[in-house]
């Protein structure tokens, strides 16, 4: 809701969801109308100027009342007025029904966008009946129990066991008129002992992989990745199962230096017990702790698939060629700038930043950052710098006032706050690195410039395999087919009529330097780079280049791409767009799936960023990354509870 709106301005009708319902001539209006006017009610005011007996009406409606309305309606081809008998059941129990309805297509974020949760009225929370929170147990309910940290839980436990032998001597010198009290203790202490050992070592691995600030109720669906992998890899390492093969894509992520050594002695755990662990990877210490090694190259994406080397990681000085070899023997060309050199003198732009920052476990903090730098959040998983970045800092930009903190200063000075993170971009085979950063019009363009295309009357849209025109009839512009699997997921073959170039007949045979639009989409980025002497093409694809995604295809499925190169595409669609002013970018672990080689390629771009009078902020845990920033932010000094301060 827009408080100094009405809600026939607008007021409620900011997101595409309520469009439908809060159109000011479409036939729910006219309800509300009648309602309102019946009753005597001015709701044509801000939203904030109305009674709360009137907004509760509005969003939740009259019950079962039946109100005849007169509906004045106005289409493209003609207007009219037709007589309505309908309820008026309120704008949120509209949407209510709505998602129940579409709650399990793939295209509900706008209604979706309208939801928060809110605790149950009758468990509070719990999801319990009243009788079973009567247990007790550790001093505690299984709710109690369930909020609390692992750490504080195993803690618990571990002073339970403790004095569980002091507590079964006690219980057994008791009164003789306690009797049934006494064997009723001893028997849950009889059950307590057999099974809270088992789960205080499940608690302690989780605690030993880093998770141990997360909250034992805690919905799976909000842990980020590295953490869903992390508590997985700890339920394994509490099975003792023999002979099986663990594979893991890049488990370090989120992890600080210690955790990383913490997360290798847990995985020699596993291989001490008969296991094998492969992991994708390229954290330099993690790799140096490795039992054996292969390397792919020599390049990324057609220039990669070839085995460097593979063999003991003592034996990595054989491989001259190698880049791991040479990462190991070479760590001194990163741009570092350390913190301690950075002086009041040489900050360059003005101050920012948030007090009394207190989302999730952030301790009412303050924070002052400089602009025109490069600034670094680090800390241990679970210190509180995504709740800084994108619950404080991001959140009160977008709402233009302070949000979970009690104030924010300095965000005036830049007019765009970009949130490059790495969700996934629309999930869509339509969707390619061209069609996401826009650089397939100037394709378009170039190609509709040939004599082919004039000769044709082939215009610029033509050449866009959404066109009707353009793409190919029988797989619809996708390149590949879908085949169904009733008993698994389906299947995409490419398409037999264009060999998946996603253009009919009459677009492939137009040639720009003797190549299609439809071969140029299997391109890599390096390759077009090379290909395109057009200045403008060449200098937005040498910015996909830079910020390290030259391996990818230019007409790659969209749901094909990591999170990571997902992230780097977003920042590189930025960097191609006209800049508006000053700049502020937030970044979430730009380093992930990164070889160090292509992190001092980062360096180097966000160092062009600052250049130009923008600033770039990220979250990191990679200390190369880390040490080529102008300011240093560490929280801490732990995870979960004993997070949320500045440390330095």
């Amino acid at each position: 809701v827009s408080r100094n709106k009405s809600i026939f301005e607008g007021g409620v009708s900011t997101n595409k969801a309520l469009d439908y319902y809060a159109d000011m001539n479409g036939q729910f209006m006219a309800v509300l109308k009648e309602v309102a006017a019946q009753k005597n009610w001015n709701i044509d005011r801000p939203w904030q100027q109305i009674d709360q007996e009137i907004k509760d009406v509005i969003l939740y409606g009259t019950g079962d009342m039946v109100w005849n309305a007169n509906w004045n309606y106005t289409t493209k081809s003609r207007s009219g007025t037709q007589s309505l008998t309908a309820k008026w059941l309120g704008l949120c129990n509209y949407i209510d029904d709505e998602y129940q309805r579409k709650r399990h297509n793939k295209s509900i974020k706008a209604l979706e966008a309208l939801m928060h949760d809110v605790v149950c009225p009758t468990c509070n929370g719990s999801r319990l009946k009243s009788e079973l929170l009567t247990t007790i147990f550790l001093g505690k309910n299984i709710h109690q129990l369930s909020q609390m940290s692992i750490a504080s839980c195993f803690e618990l436990i571990e002073s339970q066991n403790n004095n569980a032998d002091d507590s079964a001597d006690h219980n057994a010198d008791d009164n003789a008129n306690d009797k049934s009290d006494d064997k009723s203790d001893a028997v849950v202490w009889a059950i307590s002992n057999v099974v809270l050992p088992g789960v205080a070592a499940s608690l302690k691995t989780i605690i030993d992989l880093g998770l141990g600030y997360l909250n034992l109720n805690r919905a799976v669906s909000t842990l980020s990745g590295g953490e869903r992998q992390r508590v997985t890899l700890a339920g394994q390492l509490s099975t003792h199962l023999f002979g099986v093969t663990y594979v893991l894509d890049e488990p370090t992520i989120g992890l600080d230096e210690g955790q990383v050594t913490v997360l290798s002695k847990a995985l020699k755990k596993i291989v001490a017990n008969g296991n094998t662990v492969v992991v994708v990877e390229h954290d330099q210490s993690f790799i140096r702790s490795a039992d054996y090694l292969i390397e792919l190259g020599p390049g990324a994406g057609n220039l990669g698939g070839e085995v460097i080397y593979q063999g003991k990681i003592s034996d990595i000085a054989r491989a001259k060629h190698s880049v791991t070899y040479k990462m190991f023997q070479d760590q001194s060309l990163a741009p570092v700038q350390k913190q301690s050199t950075l002086t009041k003198q040489n900050r360059k732009g003005d101050s920012f930043g948030v007090k009394g920052a207190f989302a999730n476990n952030l301790k009412d903090i303050d924070v002052k950052l400089y602009s025109q730098q490069i600034i670094a959040i680090k800390g241990v998983s679970g210190s509180g710098k995504s709740s800084l970045i994108k619950d404080v800092l991001y959140s009160s930009w977008r709402k233009n006032r302070p949000v979970s903190c009690t104030s924010v200063h300095g965000l005036g000075q830049f007019q765009e706050v970009l949130l490059i993170d790495q969700e996934a971009l629309p999930q869509s085979r339509l969707s390619t690195p061209l069609s996401y950063t826009g650089i397939i019009e100037q394709i378009k363009t170039a190609f509709s410039k040939t004599e082919f295309a004039k000769k044709e009357g082939l215009k610029k849209a033509d050449f866009s395999y959404q066109s009707k025109n353009g793409k190919c009839p029988i797989c619809a512009g996708y390149g590949k087919l879908k085949t169904s699997m009733d008993f698994m997921s389906d299947v995409w073959l490419t398409c037999d009529a264009c060999k998946g170039m996603r253009y009919n007949d009459t677009i492939l045979a137009c040639k720009l330097r003797g190549r299609s639009i439809g071969e140029v989409l299997r391109m890599t980025v390096q390759e077009a780079t090379d290909f395109f002497d057009t200045e403008a093409i060449v200098n937005s694809l040498d910015i996909l280049r830079r910020v390290g995604v030259g391996h990818l295809l230019l007409g790659q499925s969209g749901d094909t791409l990591s999170g990571g190169e997902a992230q780097r595409l977003k920042l590189a669609t930025s960097m191609m767009q006209k800049r508006k002013g000053p700049t502020l970018y937030l970044f979430d672990e730009p380093s992930t799936g990164l070889h160090y080689y292509d992190i001092l390629q980062l360096i180097t771009v966000f160092r062009s960023i600052v250049d130009r009078g923008d600033t770039v902020l990220f979250i990191e845990h990679n200390t190369t990354l880390i040490e080529s920033a102008d300011q240093v932010i560490t929280l801490g000094p732990g995870s979960g509870e004993n997070g949320g301060m500045v440390v330095d």
